[in-house]
């Protein structure tokens, strides 16, 4: 690799590479509305299983599988890196439109930040499984995260979870 030392050239770098990039982003773009097409005229959803899987790390592949699963009502099985038909699904049978595929970009799209029971469920176990191999330090810290564990138990009885008692 060569190391680009004048600034001017570095600059000028800086700004190809950028452009370059959002072309890309636009042509991902035009892949997966073509993919979503195929599908919605094919009921073939493996073009956007490959759209996805062909993407190389860095691609925020995250934003994209929401996007096609919102746009095109699909589901992310993350386990086989492939996308499934939803079971309840008006895109197959609406009309393909073009200009809300287009404008809604898929690298704009939002994901949505709020953990599921589960991710809860396998915070909680490894916090569980660190303490249980930190024994000796957790012993020493124990009285200093009474006051973190009083909240989490009130807060898991707030959002509903009738088998803890609220402590506070």
């Amino acid at each position: 690799m060569d190391i680009i030392k004048d600034r001017k050239a570095l600059t000028s770098k800086i700004k190809s590479v950028a452009k370059q990039l959002s072309t890309q982003q636009e042509n991902i773009q035009i892949l997966l509305v073509s993919a979503g097409w195929h599908y919605r005229e094919h009921g073939d959803n493996s073009l956007l299983t490959q759209v996805v899987n062909a993407m190389p790390e860095g691609v925020r592949k995250e934003r994209m599988t929401g996007w096609v699963a919102e746009y095109f009502q699909c589901k992310w099985d993350a386990e086989k890196l492939r996308f499934k038909k939803a079971k309840v699904s008006t895109f197959l049978t609406e009309r393909f439109d073009l200009e809300k595929y287009t404008e809604n970009k898929w690298y704009n799209f939002e994901i949505e930040s709020k953990p599921n029971v589960w991710m809860l469920q396998k915070m909680l176990e490894k916090a569980i499984r660190d303490i249980d191999k930190h024994d000796v330090e957790a012993k020493k810290q124990a009285s200093q995260a009474y006051d973190a564990s009083v909240a989490l138990t009130n807060k898991l009885h707030e959002i509903g979870c009738t088998k803890v008692d609220k402590v506070a």
